[in-house]
């Protein structure tokens, strides 16, 4: 594993867990040795402790000073949970090294962690995850808002007494995968698609997302506006239309008037007097001013052509021939 990131060693002496000060108890990852471990683990569950591990250049180290001190009067190696006389610059450096590994597997799992929880905080839609015993191990915000249930009252409960089984039994008690299947609750309708986890051909649990359909219809319809609208959007309007004199003020009376119906509208004018002017103009004042406007150039089509990609022809008539038309114009 590649060693990129900088580590910072703090040294403490600690002769009971008492004395272990809080700014210990704040790093990532814990180095201690005998009998503190077993008390800091028992403690502090949810803190990484690694153990100094006893080597056998250290045991020998031991028995030689007390041989040195007893003599030749007999002796007795009695430890306390790998205490020992003395500790070897190998003992530390291996635990050392082996923080420094967990401290990178740890970093990368509170990474994915805080990954996983943008996601499913910013979701648009309703997750609910379920474990392979059948029950809640995640229910992000919206699916609290759409089932009117909070997360910190069902995580770790049996889905099947948290979710309406009136709704919800079929899905939850079938192995199989649904898609946007429908469903009717609180007075409103949602898609629910269910994805079934498996892990070496063993299920392990379920993933259920919630999608109001009502947003679902608004958000398609923002879109196909957004992507209709772009490039085909009409700029002009009857007041952008400069003129003063009889004729042309009755065009644009005449043109407003054909702007409130639905008929197709055949504006003729020579070259330079206005007519896509009128076109846009008509087009933002009809009902369908929130639509695209999509401009074709007519003079660089052949009459036959432009009549068969506008209006459609027999199908089969010629090689790609189809009887709907360019539905692009």
């Amino acid at each position: 594993m590649q060693d990129d990131i900088s580590y910072s060693l703090f040294a403490f002496v600690a002769a009971s867990i008492e004395d272990v000060t809080a700014a210990a108890l704040d790093a990532d990852i814990l180095i201690a040795r005998g009998l503190i471990v077993k008390k800091l683990k028992e403690r502090y569950p949810d803190i990484a402790i690694i153990e100094i591990p006893i080597s056998g250049v250290e045991i020998v180290a031991t028995i030689q000073a007390a041989l040195l001190q007893a003599g030749k009067q007999p002796i007795a190696l009695i430890t306390a949970l790998n205490i020992l006389y003395s500790v070897t610059k190998e003992s530390i450096c291996k635990a050392i090294s082996e923080a420094k590994y967990s401290a990178v597997i740890r970093r990368k799992e509170k990474e994915k962690s805080m990954q996983l929880d943008k996601i499913l905080t910013n979701a648009y839609e309703g997750i609910v995850v379920i474990d392979a015993s059948g029950k809640i191990s995640i229910l992000n915000t919206v699916a609290q808002n759409i089932l009117g249930i909070s997360s910190s009252e069902v995580i770790g409960k049996s889905a099947y007494s948290v979710l309406p089984r009136s709704i919800f039994n079929s899905v939850l008690q079938e192995n199989k995968e649904y898609f946007s299947e429908l469903i009717s609750f609180n007075n409103h309708q949602f898609y629910v698609n269910k994805v079934v986890m498996k892990f070496r051909n063993d299920m392990v649990g379920n993933i259920i997302n919630l999608k109001e359909v009502s947003e679902t219809k608004q958000i398609e319809f923002e879109i196909r506006g957004k992507l209709h609208t772009r490039g085909h959007l009409a700029k002009y309007h009857f007041i952008d239309i400069i003129g003063n004199s009889p004729a042309i003020l009755t065009s644009i009376e005449i043109a407003k008037d054909y702007a409130n119906v639905t008929s197709n509208v055949l504006i003729c004018g020579n070259t330079g007097t206005g007519k896509e002017l009128f076109a846009q103009s008509i087009h933002n004042t009809s009902r369908r001013r929130n639509g695209p406007f999509v401009a074709v150039n007519c003079a660089a089509l052949s009459k036959s052509l432009l009549e068969s990609e506008l209006f459609g022809y027999v199908e089969g008539a010629f090689t790609g021939a189809i009887k709907t038309g360019k539905k692009d114009y």
